[in-house]
């Protein structure tokens, strides 16, 4: 069978060569390409739209996302610049605080010392009267028992002394650094740099003082009234500093107690 088709295909090509020429069976044996219709290339412009929204759509994903992770690394890095920043600020804060803090205590330890040397001189200035007065009764207690009067050498000495002891008696004057709770704070016989009143006692053994601005420390009082605590200001203007009434403290054992306050007005 298979035999006889191709027979059959071999006679009708060879009759079409024989009717048509060689040319015009070549024509009709050559295959049509899909691409063309009578040799001319079909247009495919649908296939190249499709191959470059494609193209698009793959090239802008990837844009958004290395768009994306340099975003996210960007608000990290500045997150992370706000955060340090932040951390070193407060940081810093605390750090002034803890100086501020260490500066109060060095200054509040050198006022407590200042007070303490004064003190020392003061109790030093005592013994050394008390060994006068010793010395001086000592001899009056002899005299008395010899019941004889005074060489004149002697007593001339003992005026000497009397007038020495009235000398030392005639006034005195007591500083301190505040006033706490109605009596003053660190008292000492010589002004200090953080004085801000002074005492006018009658004599060294007078229980009773008047009580006023050390003048050294009025500047400071003016720039900070709230030094004159315990008293009765007028604050009005920050120029000068003017006293209207002394006030008034009396000495109970080692403390010295205010009885009246003391009045200023800062104009």
């Amino acid at each position: 069978m298979m035999k006889a088709q191709n027979i059959s295909k071999n006679e009708v090509q060879d009759t079409i060569r024989f009717l048509a020429g060689e040319d015009t069976l070549s024509i009709m044996e050559k295959p049509t390409s899909p691409d063309s219709i009578n040799g001319k290339p079909i247009s495919r412009s649908g296939d190249t739209n499709i191959n470059q929204l494609d193209w698009l759509i793959e090239y802008s994903t990837l844009f958004f996302i290395i768009f994306g992770v340099l975003l996210v690394s960007v608000g990290g890095l500045i997150y992370l610049l706000i955060y340090n920043k932040l951390k070193a600020k407060k940081q810093l804060s605390k750090t002034n605080k803890h100086i501020r803090e260490l500066k109060d205590q060095n200054e509040y330890f050198r006022s407590e010392r200042i007070g303490l040397e004064s003190k020392l001189q003061y109790l030093k200035a005592i013994e050394e009267e008390n060994d006068k007065l010793r010395a001086v009764c000592k001899r009056l207690k002899q005299q008395l028992e010899s019941k004889a009067p005074l060489p004149t050498k002697q007593a001339q000495t003992t005026a000497e002394h009397s007038a020495l002891q009235s000398s030392t008696l005639l006034k005195a004057n007591l500083y301190a650094d505040a006033i706490n709770d109605g009596e003053f704070y660190n008292l000492s016989q010589q002004p200090g740099d953080m004085s801000v009143f002074e005492l006018e006692l009658p004599d060294t053994l007078s229980l009773s003082a008047t009580f006023k601005v050390y003048s050294r420390a009025e500047k400071r009082v003016i720039d900070r009234p709230n030094y004159l605590a315990g008293c009765e200001k007028e604050v009005i203007g920050n120029k000068s500093l003017e006293t209207i009434a002394l006030g008034e403290a009396h000495k109970s054992g080692e403390r010295w107690i205010i009885d009246k306050p003391l009045k200023v007005k800062i104009i």
